[in-house]
């Protein structure tokens, strides 16, 4: 099974939100969980859409945001981490 290197973090980032909500295959899921394994930055962007994610379901257990809202949130984040 291939590893995604480090140019691949951006394949990472885009399909953080369906590994966490569990939707991935098996292939697909163990390879974005090897490559946090190894990856200190998309750990760092990974733990940030986790808690994300938590606080939203915290705050709004019924209320779904917009998919382009949660692309512009993050995206300020990863662009405000590198900043």
């Amino acid at each position: 099974m291939r590893r995604l290197a480090e140019q691949d973090c951006s394949v990472v980032l885009q399909r953080v939100t369906a590994f966490l909500d569990h939707e991935l295959d098996g292939a697909s899921t163990e390879v974005i969980r090897l490559h946090l394994e190894a990856c200190e930055r998309c750990v760092e962007d990974f733990d940030a859409e986790h808690a994300i994610k938590q606080l939203v379901n915290r705050c709004c257990p019924e209320e779904k945001a917009p998919q382009q809202l949660r692309v512009s949130i993050m995206t300020s984040i990863t662009t405000w981490r590198r900043g």
